[in-house]
């Protein structure tokens, strides 16, 4: 399979000298530079790199231990959690013994997120987030699936936010410290509107709303995160 075939079938992917795929990837595969080797598997018609039309809430139609890697990122949160879970299980099925699923989905522990669900089964300010994702609902449907062998990165732990190395050559997570600017402050204009926040958290201790985006304070840091975690089949 060459970079400049993109549209595939799924005996293309099973062809593949090495299967890896991005779960939701929708435009994050092979050759988008991060994404180098995966095949994005979802519904999204646009794609213009390597790509294969499927519904995930449907099995994945490759032999048992076939999969090198799996990716997901941002892509979880859309469905259901007894949906999640059997696409876990079939991660669990397809991977080779020793392989590695990455998964990153917001971190609605993240204080500024923590309040999304209250009221709603939809996350309010974007209901497309029908599933509350952190750590602790992550885990539990790691092992309802069948994986024992994890490691939780990123993830809020009440309001300290664990930041843990990532090999970003085990697979591209862009909601970061590392990768988005929503997260640091730049500029003038950044630096006094942090400032502010940081005066009325230490004044209320409560959420802020500031031009539109919720705001979280920690280590002086505007943090748009995610539940990051490595799991080994």
């Amino acid at each position: 399979m060459t970079a400049e075939r993109s549209t595939m079938t799924w005996p293309d992917v099973a062809a593949l000298d090495r299967i890896a795929l991005n779960l939701g990837g929708r435009l994050n595969c092979h050759p988008a530079p991060g994404y180098e080797g995966l095949v994005a598997v979802d519904l999204f018609q646009g794609a213009t790199g390597w790509h294969v039309t499927h519904d995930l809430r449907d099995p994945l139609p490759l032999p048992d231990g076939s999969v090198a890697q799996i990716h997901t990122e941002d892509f979880l949160e859309h469905i259901r959690p007894a949906e999640i879970v059997a696409l876990l299980t079939e991660c669990h099925r397809v991977l080779a013994p020793g392989a590695r699923l990455r998964i990153a989905v917001p971190d609605y522990e993240n204080p500024k997120d923590r309040a999304a669900f209250e009221h709603s089964t939809k996350d309010v300010r974007n209901d497309e987030h029908i599933t509350r994702t952190d750590r602790a609902s992550v885990e539990q449907m790691l092992l309802e699936a069948g994986f024992t062998t994890y490691e939780f990165l990123h993830y809020w732990d009440g309001d300290r936010f664990v930041r843990r190395p990532v090999d970003y050559s085990l697979g591209m997570v862009r909601r970061t410290p590392d990768h988005d600017p929503r997260c640091r402050r730049s500029g003038l204009k950044n630096t006094l509107v942090g400032a502010l926040s940081d005066l009325r958290w230490s004044i209320t201790h409560l959420r802020t709303w500031s031009r539109g985006t919720y705001l979280a304070r920690e280590g002086k840091r505007w943090y748009v995160t995610s539940v990051i975690v490595d799991v080994v089949r």
